[in-house]
């Protein structure tokens, strides 16, 4: 038999899954070019939970979209990682714009 494949722990496919999230809502600002998110090896992402990488990228891409303009998709793609990362205050603020996004275009 090949050398069997480790497998990603839960924990992994959670912040693996939080990464997907920020590169999707990132496609929506009006200039995506204007943020990266660093892919990583599943090793890595225990670091990202210590430093939280992750809700920095969420203040980051928030920021974007404030400076430089965003589909209104964008809040709501913000609110799925802030749920998953338990910041709820986040989800709430970025479903608000969402909401507010959506009054402005009618």
């Amino acid at each position: 038999m090949l050398g069997a494949m480790k497998r990603p722990s839960p924990e992994v496919k959670h912040w693996k899954t939080v990464e997907v999230q920020l590169r999707q809502a990132a496609c929506l600002l009006t200039d995506p070019a204007k943020f990266t998110v660093e892919e990583r090896d599943f090793d890595e992402y225990v670091d990202c939970i210590d430093t939280g990488e992750f809700e920095d990228a969420l203040d980051e891409l928030s920021a974007l979209a404030h400076q430089i303009g965003c589909k209104s998709g964008l809040w709501r793609r913000l609110k799925k990682p802030a749920i998953q990362l338990g910041l709820t205050e986040k989800a709430d603020e970025y479903e608000e714009h969402f909401r507010k996004a959506l009054r402005e275009n009618t």
